[in-house]
This record gives C-alpha cells, structure tokens and sequence, in this order.
C-alpha cells in the first residue's frame, strides 16, 4: 500500500505536503478525519483518494532562515574548487575482431563550447568509475551517457546514416584524437586522468563490467519469473481555508520569489 499526503490550495492544482520525502507514508484511517473517500479500479490495482481535515493533514511548519556566514564563504569556495563535474557523452562503437572505440562529445567545466574527440578507449568500461582525484587533490565526478553499437548487427541503423569512420589508433596507451574544438591541455586534464586509470586498471574494469552485465541479466531473469504485484494507491489531501493561502500580496514580508 502507497500512500501520499497533499496540500491543495482552493480552486488550485495540488501540491505536495509531505509523504514523498519518506518513500511510504503512514495512512490515515480515522473516519472523523476522512472527509470523503472515492476510489477507482485500475484493473490489476486500485486508486483510493481521500479528503481529509485539517485537523488530520496540518500545514508543514516553515523552513527556518538559512544565513550564509561569511566565514563560511572561503571554505565553501576552496571546496567548489577542489570538486569537478566530467560530464561526457560517449558512443561505443563494436566490431568483431577490432579494438573498440569511443566517440565522445565533452563540454569542458566554465567553457560554452564543446569538444568531440575520439577515443581509443572503450568508454562503457569506465561507467562504474564513479570519481577519480587528479594529482593536484581535486575529485572529478564523471556524468557518463553512453550509448553502445554493434557494427556487425545494427547495420539497418546506419542505411541513412552511416557509421563514422573510425580512425586507426597506434597499439599501447589509450590517446584522443580531436574531431571539433579547441580543446586545451587543461580542458583535457581530466579525459586524461580517467584514460590513464583505464590502462592502468584494464583487467578489473573489464571484470567489474561483465559483472554488471551478469547481474542486469540474472534481475531481468529474477523479475520476469517473478513480476511485482501491483499495491493500492491511497492518495490523501485537503484543500486550503482562503486565509493559509500566502502570497506576496497578502504577506508583504514574504520575500519576492
């Protein structure tokens, strides 16, 4: 059984109270406190709504100011400094008997241009990385949306478009090779730390994935034998008295949103 609390102001849409936060909220189920009740038949579930009091469903209390000191301003900004976003777009391309290859699209952090490059890595291996720290202290979080291709069976995807010509790279370390962009060394930094992770820890890497793709097949097995059942929805709400409607205008304290 789900269930969710909402807040709806009069003649308004609602919006959510509390209930999300924790996953399952507690059902109420004091008939004194239920103001009416309908529910429908989806077919393999129910949806239940119900009004309630306000007695039952108070508002939230209001979130306490939050002041930034500013002896907290140094700090906060040595530590924006010391964490880095990599955020990539890679497309795997596989083929049968041939190494495969990344073709990547990168926005460096602070830069509205952006970087296509190639890769002679295989990309999708690094997507349980997570974050690497450079040799200066400063922690890269990489962001990957990977899309894989097999060569030898999507061909029909490609009759319109055809696959890019994938360069030739020369055996040993994983290198780029810069499609579009000015790309500087600082922009590559990080592609670099995480290329020179993935030559130092190529065996694991391919180990950790085959692990992933294992346990993605034996979930998808597990679920197909086993389907969830579908819960009852309970969803609780009440609608707000005229005056615990707050606006600017009827507050003129209330900040300007």
């Amino acid at each position: 059984m789900k269930t969710k609390y909402l807040i709806c102001p009069l003649m308004a849409f609602c919006a959510v109270a509390r209930g999300q936060e924790t996953g399952k909220a507690e059902r109420i189920t004091d008939p004194q406190k239920i103001v009416n009740s309908t529910t429908y038949d989806l077919g393999d579930h129910r949806l239940t709504v119900e009004e309630l009091t306000k007695e039952a469903l108070p508002m939230p209390p209001p979130a306490p100011p939050t002041e930034l000191r500013p002896s907290a301003t140094p700090h906060r900004s040595l530590f924006r400094q010391q964490l880095g976003f990599l955020s990539l777009g890679s497309s795997v391309y596989r083929r049968n008997g041939q190494p495969t290859r990344s073709l990547i699209t990168y926005r460096p952090p602070g830069k509205s241009s952006t970087i296509i490059f190639w890769s002679s890595a295989d990309w999708s291996l690094l997507s349980g990385t997570g974050k690497l720290t450079d040799p200066d202290g400063k922690t890269w979080h990489l962001m990957l949306m990977l899309t894989s291709y097999d060569l030898d069976q999507n061909t029909a995807a490609f009759r319109k478009t055809p696959a890019p010509a994938i360069p030739e790279f020369s055996p040993g370390s994983t290198t780029c090779q810069i499609v579009s962009g000015n790309a500087t060394v600082e922009d590559m930094a990080p592609i670099y730390l995480f290329q020179a992770y993935y030559d130092a820890n190529l065996l694991a890497l391919k180990a950790a994935w085959a692990k992933r793709m294992d346990d993605q097949k034996r979930l998808a097995a597990e679920e197909k034998a086993n389907p969830p059942q579908p819960e009852d929805v309970f969803v609780q709400y009440r609608i707000l008295s005229p005056e615990e409607i707050v606006s600017p205008e009827r507050n003129p304290s209330a900040p300007e949103p």
